[in-house]
């Protein structure tokens, strides 16, 4: 028996595409898009034929991923799940019931998120991850969530970030400073799921939009 590993699969797809897109055979310009599915996804319990049934399957569906994201795509698990994705979400809260929620609510509706507990975790998490959206909240030990829009605003990468923060104390004093520094929202805690997901998706769109 010839295992043929995940990686070997991938530089067979790249030599095709690249072997169809670099061929003078065609009268136009052709290129091809490759969806990979390798056993380990499919149910070793099934019958075999429920086993290709299931393998095609999947291989249609990113067939499908492949040609809406672009030509020459080559779409397998990992890739799979970045085309599925809505975006990436950063939550800084110290209160691990909070983080928690909303890190359910989001996962429901495909986003990654990112969960930290501190200016600090969130910053290192900003500087690795590509970050669409920051939900924090203002009352963090050490360093505020205030604190931490302010050190983003002095960056240019991240100061258009879109950030949302959240509070038991939402003042007129924390309403203001949250205009000063360009805020995107406060809300109040305890958090109204309904409310935070459209609020998530009118963003998004807002930003896919300019």
């Amino acid at each position: 028996e010839n295992n043929v590993t995940e990686e070997q699969l991938q530089k067979t797809a790249v030599s095709a595409r690249n072997s169809i897109n670099d061929s003078n055979l065609f009268i136009e310009k052709v290129s091809a898009s490759v969806s990979i599915v390798s056993d380990s996804e499919i149910n070793r319990t099934l019958s075999i034929e429920d086993q290709v049934k299931a393998m095609f399957s999947l291989l249609e569906k990113r067939m499908i991923f492949a040609k809406h994201k672009g030509q020459g795509e080559i779409i397998d698990q990992k890739t799979e799940s970045k085309v599925l994705s809505e975006g990436c979400i950063l939550l800084v809260d110290e209160d691990e019931v909070n983080r928690n929620m909303l890190f359910r609510i989001f996962k429901r509706i495909n986003f990654d998120v990112k969960l930290a507990k501190d200016v600090e975790e969130a910053l290192e998490l900003i500087n690795i991850y590509p970050i669409d959206i920051i939900i924090s909240e203002i009352n963090l030990s050490k360093i505020d969530g205030f604190s931490l829009k302010q050190t983003l605003n002095e960056t240019k990468d991240y100061k258009k970030i879109p950030f949302i923060m959240v509070s038991h104390n939402k003042t007129v004093e924390n309403i203001k400073r949250g205009n000063t520094l360009d805020v995107d929202l406060i809300l109040a805690k305890p958090i109204v799921p309904e409310e935070i997901v459209g609020i998530i998706k009118r963003i998004k769109d807002r930003k896919y939009s300019l």
